[in-house]
């Protein structure tokens, strides 16, 4: 697993490494600046002549980019300009340090407090790299001048940017633009990756991030919030033995569907299936069964219902019926929002000892009811998209976009018990042991109807087939994301549809098994 860190946590990182494993600053910003230096070589391809722009700030983080340059002219780079900007009563000992080692060597540095000229503005437009080591993470509050004039001059250089860890301007833990902020071309990250860089807008203002580890272990068990990566994730997929039948592969009941909402039960359906799903036994209103064995023929449809255009609190008895028969119920994707629908739903929540995916209306059971998830002895996973999980908080959109997203998942997974999908770009899977894992995975056309029906129904067939609720939420969560990034390279992402996720499904679980997927590893964890 892969540490994801809010600033604070870096800093304790930091001091944990210094108390436990003798590493002082200094030794580690001597192999952070190493470490950018080499992945300049990388950007510029070894040219020596390449025009290059270092711009340090006075914290740490600008230490950094003092001993890359001081590596930069030790490898022969001859064009080298290293601009230190701030007061120096605010310079930390370790840029004093590094400034005096890179002055010792005949080079000189440019120093400004405030007013940047004219010339040095030119030098770095017209510079074949820039490399931004102004503000780290420690950065809190809008960025201020001198600093947001150079940003706003930096972004408009002609050849690339390197941001030092994270790009300045962008807040650590939250991604969110500091007032203005650098839009890097290169992001190297410094042993491991700072929540900034996987929340938007500032994953995309990193442009292609890059790690080093520091030569560092970094205690794993000390953190709670990981990256979510293919190399745990095929170990999680179940193997089917030559024996097996197909009673072997997982029973669900589907409560789904109305008369508004016919394709729903379609969609779980699909995904229940093509993860690999075994039966399914489904309870949907008349109206919409005949679409649905129209689409998936291989469903086994209940007895008709009460009404015919959607259901109430009279089918429950059709729904006990399968309790024993199934592993799995998967409850909510467009029944919609009738007051009898939903007490069949919290009835079914309440008195059925199966694990169960909950989904879009059937979240509002929950809304004025969450105690009910307490009470329930089996798992439990929902799967909410943001204004779903604002509500279920008692919370407005806006309020929460204020607080941190990782830890208001957290909080909700601990105290109800639940495994708590919040799908967006981040999705976040919050567990009831605390730990939260961040998909990064997943393109803008995912935002099409019928999408995280087809989500509810693939965590459903893989927690028939036998794995833990948390298991199967990553998985699916992950297969999920990369079906809308290999259908968004085949099409334009506004234009696919959810019929076609499912379909993309089993040639990406074969590629994950086999260990040809690397998607997160090219996105954040080259190492350099």
């Amino acid at each position: 697993m892969f540490p994801v860190l809010n600033s604070s946590e870096a800093r304790y990182l930091d001091s944990l490494l210094s108390e436990k494993d003798g590493f002082s600053t200094d030794l580690l910003m001597e192999r952070a600046g190493s470490a950018v230096a080499r992945l300049i070589d990388k950007i510029l391809k070894n040219d020596k002549g390449k025009r290059i722009v270092v711009w340090c700030g006075p914290g740490n983080n600008g230490g950094d980019g003092l001993v890359a340059a001081r590596y930069l002219l030790d490898n022969g780079y001859k064009n080298i300009k290293v601009i230190l900007l701030g007061y120096t009563n605010k310079r930390t000992l370790l840029v004093v340090e590094n400034l005096r080692r890179l002055i010792s060597r005949g080079f000189q540095v440019l120093a400004f407090e405030e007013e940047i000229p004219q010339n040095i503005e030119d030098i770095t437009i017209k510079a074949d790299l820039v490399v931004d080591a102004l503000l780290g993470v420690g950065i809190k509050g809008e960025v201020k001048d001198p600093f947001s004039s150079v940003i706003s001059i930096i972004n408009q250089a002609e050849g690339s940017i390197l941001a030092v860890d994270i790009p300045s301007g962008i807040d650590a833990d939250t991604g969110k633009i500091l007032g203005n902020a650098i839009e890097a071309d290169f992001t190297i990250a410094m042993m491991t990756l700072k929540r900034g860089l996987v929340f938007y807008p500032g994953r995309k203002m990193a442009g292609q991030v890059f790690l080093n580890k520091l030569e560092v272990v970094i205690p794993d068990e000390k953190f709670d919030t990981y990256l979510l990566t293919e190399d745990q994730l095929n170990l999680f997929l179940p193997v089917r033995l030559e024996t097996a039948h197909k009673g072997d592969f997982g029973r669900m009941l589907m409560i789904s569907g109305s008369y508004s909402y016919q394709g729903a039960p379609v969609f779980v359906a699909l995904g229940f299936f093509k993860v690999g799903g075994g039966y399914l036994y489904a309870l949907i209103p008349q109206i919409a069964a005949k679409n649905l064995v129209s689409w998936v023929p291989e469903v086994v449809l209940t007895e008709e219902t009460t009404l015919p255009d959607y259901l109430i609190i009279d089918d429950y008895d059709i729904a006990d019926k399968y309790f024993h028969l199934a592993q799995v119920i998967a409850v909510g994707p467009g029944i919609g929002r009738k007051e009898d629908t939903l007490k069949l739903i919290q009835k079914v929540i309440k008195n059925s000892n199966l694990p169960i995916v909950i989904d879009g209306d059937g979240l509002l059971v929950l809304k004025e009811n969450l105690k009910i998830l307490k009470e329930r002895i089996s798992p439990v996973v929902i799967t909410p998209h943001i204004g779903e999980f604002a509500w279920l908080l008692g919370d407005d959109i806006p309020s929460l976009k204020k607080k941190d997203y990782i830890d208001e998942v957290r909080k909700f997974s601990v105290e109800f018990g639940t495994v708590l999908v919040l799908k967006g770009s981040p999705t976040l899977i919050g567990t009831p042991s605390g730990t939260v894992f961040v998909s990064t995975v997943g393109t803008v056309g995912l935002a099409t109807p019928g999408s995280g029906d087809v989500l509810t129904g693939m965590i459903a067939g893989f927690i028939g087939q036998g794995i833990s609720v948390e298991k199967a939420a990553l998985l699916s969560v992950y297969i999920h994301g990369v079906s809308s990034e290999r259908l968004s390279k085949e099409t334009e992402p506004r234009s696919f549809l959810a019929r076609d996720i499912p379909f993309e499904i089993p040639t990406i679980m074969s590629d994950l098994r086999v260990g040809e997927l690397t998607i997160i590893k090219d996105r954040f964890l080259k190492e350099v």
